[in-house]
């Protein structure tokens, strides 16, 4: 059975994983709504650092996860909703990507098409 200590730091490790996690949502939602733009400046390069954002976001969740497993089970439903909540919510955002990526991909084709 874990101590109270270890608890508390598998806590704060947890935290500082969640926060991590936030600043990579964050980067990767700043990189989805620029793609929004259908003449977006540098589609590709945002389109490739989107997908390292998702990349570094499915790290930091499998981490988060092997936390939970050493956590004591009156926490560990609570901490498990959270990842529940944050892969949910890392679906949703890959889903937008995709389509906006997608989206890109036949405007510049369209463009070279045309000549443009």
């Amino acid at each position: 059975v874990m101590g109270r200590a270890a608890t508390t730091a598998r806590m704060a490790l947890f935290e500082a994983y969640e926060d991590q996690l936030k600043a990579s949502f964050k980067d990767l939602e700043d990189k989805v709504e620029r793609l929004q733009n259908p003449h977006a400046e540098g589609e590709d390069a945002l389109v490739k650092g989107a997908n390292q954002d998702v990349e570094e976001a499915e790290e930091v969740l499998a981490k988060m996860e092997m936390e939970i497993r050493s956590v004591k089970s009156d926490i560990k439903a609570k901490l498990q909703a959270k990842v529940r909540l944050h892969k949910e919510h890392l679906r949703e955002t890959k889903e937008t990507l995709r389509l906006r990526s997608a989206r890109a991909e036949e405007t510049a084709s369209r463009n070279s098409l045309m000549g443009g």
